[in-house]
């Protein structure tokens, strides 16, 4: 709680109970029985989501949930609106919620509330645009040689999420030698 105090969250269903994402004063939770919303000036309620603990939340903001759903489609709901998109493990909103950083069969894309996407054109072998920098700028972690560990080449860019330019980049040390950034938000197993 922002005040410093400890609270501890309810009493849930199932087995195995996780954070999945925190979107202001609401907690997106999951465990063996399902996922749910819960507000720690609340502690002993929460609402229940989903019975599929699948469906997770992998990001919100603003109220704009980003989740899982069977089949690897990833369900940007807004406002009583859902929007499907194809996304394999990540998923990033934007800080007004308006963009999603995802990466689908290895291409980085943004996706806008519309549907619209756009493909980040990065100039590597693989990438990801992993951490919002601004309404419209997200930083991407590149990479090239992905193939052979021993050979990995990583870049940082910034890239237009409104028109997929990225900049050439910072090289980054030998892969295994600098932290990867926080920010990721992958569902659980």
């Amino acid at each position: 709680v922002a005040d410093g105090t400890t609270v501890r969250g309810p009493a849930l269903p199932g087995e195995r109970p996780r954070v999945t994402a925190i979107d202001g004063a609401e907690v997106y939770l999951a465990d063996s029985a399902g996922v749910y919303a819960w507000q720690p000036s609340t502690p002993s309620s929460y609402r229940t989501l989903g019975t599929d603990p699948r469906a997770v939340v992998l990001d919100a903001e603003s109220g704009t949930l980003v989740r899982t759903a069977p089949g690897r489609t990833v369900l940007l709901e807004r406002e009583g609106t859902t929007l499907h998109v194809s996304a394999r493990e990540f998923a990033d909103l934007s800080p007004d919620a308006r963009l999603v950083s995802l990466d689908d069969a290895d291409i980085a894309t943004v996706v806008d509330t519309t549907g619209r996407e756009v493909t980040l054109d990065h100039g590597h072998e693989w990438a990801v645009g992993y951490q919002w920098l601004g309404p419209t700028t997200v930083a991407a972690l590149a990479f090239d040689g992905v193939d052979d560990e021993a050979s990995v080449d990583g870049w940082l860019l910034t890239c237009d999420a409104l028109t997929g330019a990225c900049s050439p980049g910072e090289h980054l040390p030998t892969l295994g030698h600098f932290p990867l950034p926080a920010g990721l938000h992958l569902p659980a197993p």
